[in-house]
């Protein structure tokens, strides 16, 4: 499982600025074209991924061994955490 970004799926390396074009890969095995699987997103320490929202449940089909998500987080105001303590 890795987040891309754009039209071009470019794998995201780092951090993002943007989260709106972020696209969400699954890599599967043992899956049929078709069968469905799905995808739990949350923060680590439980609070809020979104306003109003714990977490985000994706439910998506495979094709071709895997599952793309695209633009999963476009429709939410994310809470953004910056993991930079001040000094």
């Amino acid at each position: 499982m890795y987040w891309t970004y754009g039209d071009e799926e470019t794998p995201l390396t780092d951090s993002s600025k943007f989260y709106v074009d972020m696209n969400l890969i699954v890599k599967t095995e043992g899956y049929k074209d078709g069968e469905s699987i799905e995808v739990v997103i949350k923060a680590e320490d439980g609070e809020p991924i979104a306003e109003g929202i714990n977490e985000l449940t994706l439910t998506g089909a495979v094709q071709e061994g895997q599952v793309i998500f695209k633009e999963p987080l476009k429709a939410y105001t994310l809470t953004i955490m910056d993991d930079k303590q001040d000094s």
